[in-house]
């Protein structure tokens, strides 16, 4: 973070102005060539998934409302691993059960970070 603060400054109270952070990302995104997406690198949503299994049996059950996002990116990851999805048909039942626990796993309203 100390990079973007030294390019773009503080103000006074030593901390940066939303309007200098909004006013860094828009020249860099002007700025920066973005890949097509031909040029992308496809997600690899098996590993992504085997990861997020493991991070979250290595939580536990008792840790599970505090990584509420390893459920939510476990969904994506299932839902486009699911043939069903990819071939624009409803998913089987067990699919979908397991989608719908990882989604409930995760927050329904906004918390705050400290």
């Amino acid at each position: 973070m100390e990079p973007l603060v030294s390019a773009i400054g503080r103000s006074g109270n030593g901390h940066c102005t939303v309007n200098q952070l909004l006013g860094f990302f828009e020249s860099f995104l002007e700025s920066t060539d973005l890949p097509e997406a031909e040029d992308r690198i496809p997600p690899e949503w098996n590993t992504a998934k085997a990861q997020f299994d493991r991070a979250i049996d290595l939580l536990g059950n008792a840790e599970a409302d505090s990584w509420p996002f390893y459920y939510f990116n476990r969904a994506i990851c299932s839902i486009e691993l699911d043939a069903n999805f990819v071939g624009e048909q409803a998913s089987d039942a067990a699919t979908r059960k397991t989608i719908i626990q990882d989604l409930r796993t995760t927050p329904t309203r906004r918390r705050r970070i400290r």
